[in-house]
C-alpha cells in the first residue's frame, strides 16, 4: 500500500513538472522598458505573440519596429493572411508585415514601404518623371474606386450607428478588407443591448451583401461598469466575415440570433457571453 501509494506521489509531481513547462514566461530583456515607454506595450505585444505564433522576444522586436513606422496606440487585430503576410491593425491603420522566420522583413503601409527605410539613391533623385500610361491611368481609375467604396460604406455605417458613434471606417481594395469600428448603443438592459449590437451587424452585412470579394472585420465598442462602478470603455464585440462565409447568406429569411454562427471569427466580452439571444 504505502510502496502504491509513493509511486502515485512521484507520478504526480512529474505531471506537474510536466505542466509547468509548458507556461510561457512574458518577461524579457526588454519588457520593463517598454512597458514604462509604452502605455499599451502589453495588449500589443500579447496580440502579436498569439496570433503571430512567436516568443516573447521576438514579440518585443516586431512591435519595437511597428512604433518605428509609426504605432502610437495599440495593435488590437492580427490576421495571418493566404499569402503568408500579416495584417496589423492600430486605430484603423493597417499596416502589411512579412516575416522572415520570427524576424520582420517587411513593413507595408498602403503602398509605402516603412522598414525596411528605403535610401534613395542619386540615380533616383535625377530620374525624369514617369511619363503618363495606361497603368498610370489604371491606377487612378482603382484610387476612385477605392474612394467611393470608402465614401459609401461610411455613410451605411454612419446610418446604423449614427454618425457621432462611428469610430473608424477604412476600406483596403489591396486586401480586399473593410474595417468597422464604432460604439455600441445603450439600451434598457444588457440583453437589448447585446441584441442591438446583433442588429446593426446584420443590417450591415445585408447593405454590404454586394460588395464581392470583401471581407468585413467588425469592432464594437463599448463602456462597461465594474462592481465597484467604475466605468471602462472595451471590446463588445470583434467579429469577423470573410466572403466566402457570407456570399451565400440569404438575408431575407435570415435569424438575427445566428449573426455569431456565420461568423469566420467571433469574440465577446465576458459581460455578455452569457447572453442568449433569441
Amino acid at each position: 500500500m504505502k510502496k502504491r501509494l509513493f509511486v502515485l506521489i512521484l507520478l504526480s509531481l512529474f505531471l506537474l513538472s510536466g505542466c509547468s513547462s509548458v507556461l510561457v514566461d512574458l518577461d524579457t530583456p526588454k519588457s520593463s522598458d517598454l512597458k514604462e515607454k509604452y502605455s499599451f506595450y502589453q495588449k500589443s505585444v500579447d496580440n502579436i505573440r498569439t496570433n503571430m505564433k512567436v516568443t516573447p522576444e521576438e514579440a518585443d522586436e516586431i512591435f519595437i519596429i511597428l512604433c518605428d513606422c509609426g504605432v502610437s496606440e495599440e495593435i488590437n487585430n492580427v490576421y495571418g493572411n493566404s499569402d503568408g503576410k500579416f495584417s496589423v491593425w492600430s486605430s484603423g491603420d493597417k499596416y502589411t508585415v512579412t516575416l522572415d522566420g520570427s524576424v520582420v522583413d517587411t513593413v507595408v503601409s498602403g503602398k509605402e514601404t516603412l522598414y525596411p527605410v528605403q535610401e534613395e539613391t542619386a540615380d533616383a533623385k535625377v530620374s525624369e518623371p514617369p511619363k503618363p500610361t495606361e497603368a498610370v491611368a489604371e491606377d487612378e481609375t482603382t484610387a476612385t474606386n477605392t474612394s467611393d467604396i470608402q465614401s459609401s460604406a461610411l455613410k451605411k455605417v454612419q446610418s446604423v450607428f449614427g454618425k457621432d458613434n462611428v469610430i473608424t471606417v477604412d476600406y483596403f481594395d489591396d486586401t480586399k478588407f473593410l474595417s468597422i469600428e464604432a460604439n455600441g448603443k445603450e439600451n434598457l438592459t444588457n440583453k437589448m443591448t447585446l441584441r442591438g449590437m446583433y442588429l446593426d451587424i446584420e443590417t450591415l452585412l445585408k447593405d454590404f451583401s454586394d460588395l464581392e470579394s470583401v471581407d468585413i472585420n467588425f469592432d464594437i465598442h463599448y463602456s462597461f461598469v465594474n462592481e465597484k462602478g467604475n466605468a471602462s470603455d472595451g471590446i463588445a464585440i470583434r467579429a469577423r466575415y470573410d466572403w466566402n462565409d457570407r456570399k451565400d447568406v440569404n438575408w431575407d429569411k435570415f435569424l438575427t440570433p445566428n449573426i455569431p454562427d456565420i461568423s469566420t471569427s467571433w469574440a465577446i466580452h465576458p459581460a455578455f457571453e452569457n447572453i442568449i439571444i433569441e
